[in-house]
């Protein structure tokens, strides 16, 4: 028994003719008489009772019927959800840190929600240092990250935009005022840093261990933001991205130092599985993506000319 015998069958039974199911086929009749065989020796019933002009079901071709419609209708969306992916697919989930959250995501998923409608998009909050894994896994179809470039073979990464990482400080503060500042200068100092794991917190810690440089007092937070309140509010000084501190520092609210130390540049980057570049979601998110990155790119080049 295969679809196209149902096919035939159900509109045999429909017209009650072999001759007009041929005729609405652009069958012979020979083929339309052979598959209702097939199926019927197949089946080991008859399905037909063949009267004088027509032909009507008999009660095992009834119930045939019955789920010869629901097959069908099966196979049809199956076949409209390979055509049309975008229907078949289920909520597009994603995860970021907050600083793309606050100061770079909120027109991505605007215009996202604009142009697709039709797509639910699920934000998971994540740690950070299991963004990766949890896109490995299939938990996410999307992590955007700030991070040194990532060498991932296993996944599809892709790099949006870089911002450089600054040291910042009240703009009151000894350091503020005191033009280049080389790395011993931060020996005891308060530092505030991001949680362990954090690429910021990496590359300050190896940057401070390179020259010696131990500091007198260092505070750990799970939240960028927190750590820039706890900074304008004098608790001491930190290393986060330029895209972190922009408005502040456009404020006046914080001060960008002139470290001497190594200047660090990190990538925001969008991690998937490969196979999920072909779903609709990841599709259509990074091609928003990467126009609200060059967006962001040219404002750069234009705040920095």
């Amino acid at each position: 028994m295969d679809f196209t015998q149902l096919k035939t069958f159900r509109l045999v039974a429909a017209t009650g003719s072999f001759t007009q199911a041929a005729a609405a086929l652009h069958y012979a009749q020979s083929s339309v008489t052979a598959h209702i065989q097939t199926l019927e020796g197949d089946l080991g019933v008859q399905l037909f009772q063949r009267l004088p002009r027509r032909v009507v079901l008999t009660p095992a071709g009834a119930r045939l019927l019955k789920e010869a419609d629901a097959l069908l209708q099966q196979v049809e969306q199956a076949r409209q959800a390979v055509r049309a992916p975008e229907a078949a697919e289920g909520p597009f989930t994603l995860s970021a840190p907050d600083t793309l959250c606050i100061h770079w995501l909120p027109a991505v998923f605007r215009e996202f929600r604009s142009a697709h409608p039709e797509r639910r998009m699920v934000f998971r909050p994540a740690p950070w240092t299991e963004l990766r894994r949890l896109v490995a896994d299939g938990a996410l179809d999307l992590a955007l990250v700030l991070e040194e470039p990532i060498s991932e073979g296993a996944l599809h990464v892709e790099s949006l935009f870089p911002t450089p990482m600054v040291l910042v400080a009240p703009p009151d503060h000894r350091l503020s005022l005191a033009g280049p500042v080389q790395t011993q200068d931060l020996r005891d100092e308060s530092l505030l840093l991001t949680e362990r794991g954090c690429s910021y917190r990496n590359l300050f810690e190896h940057a401070l261990i390179a020259a010696g440089v131990y500091p007198g007092t260092a505070l750990e937070f799970a939240n960028v933001e927190a750590i820039k309140q706890c900074v304008m509010a004098g608790l001491g000084i930190t290393l986060l991205p330029d895209l972190a501190v922009r408005r502040e520092v456009a404020r006046g609210q914080l001060k960008v130092l002139e470290w001497q130390g190594p200047a660090r540049t990190i990538q925001a980057q969008a991690i998937c599985r490969t196979g999920s570049l072909d779903t609709a979601g990841v599709r259509g998110f990074l091609a928003i993506a990467r126009r609200h990155a060059e967006k962001y790119l040219r404002q750069t080049e234009l705040t920095a000319g």
